[in-house]
């Protein structure tokens, strides 16, 4: 992040492999060895986030980009727009957010619940 008096720019990494959704719809499905590939990523980017007590609130196949377009290129995950970072362990939330085709049941039913 840069700021000058009067602007403020973010640089970002340039994520040329799209999206997976993309990728999953341009295939018809994944191997299970490429969606092994895919699910370690996530859920190593997942577990670095909740390290830093960060919870995304809007994972989908939408906002996992992939760094290019290699079939072992690096899955990144992004739209952090509502995630919630905690200030304890174990931090109970209420809001009801997310994308309604992807949105977890326990939101739906307004069941606080944690980053985990």
């Amino acid at each position: 992040v840069f700021k000058s008096s009067s602007k403020l720019f973010i640089v970002m990494e340039m994520a040329s492999g799209g999206e997976m959704y993309e990728r999953v719809v341009s295939k018809g499905r994944y191997s299970e060895s490429e969606a092994r590939q895919a699910l370690k990523m996530l859920l190593n980017g997942l577990a670095y986030l909740h390290s830093l007590r960060i919870t995304h609130r809007d994972l989908k196949p939408e906002n996992l980009l992939y760094s290019d377009t290699r079939p072992d290129a690096r899955l990144l995950i992004t739209d952090f727009g509502l995630a919630h970072q905690a200030t304890r362990p174990n931090e109970t939330m209420t809001e009801t957010c997310g994308t309604p085709e992807y949105i977890a049941p326990e939101l739906l039913l307004r069941v606080p619940y944690t980053e985990k």
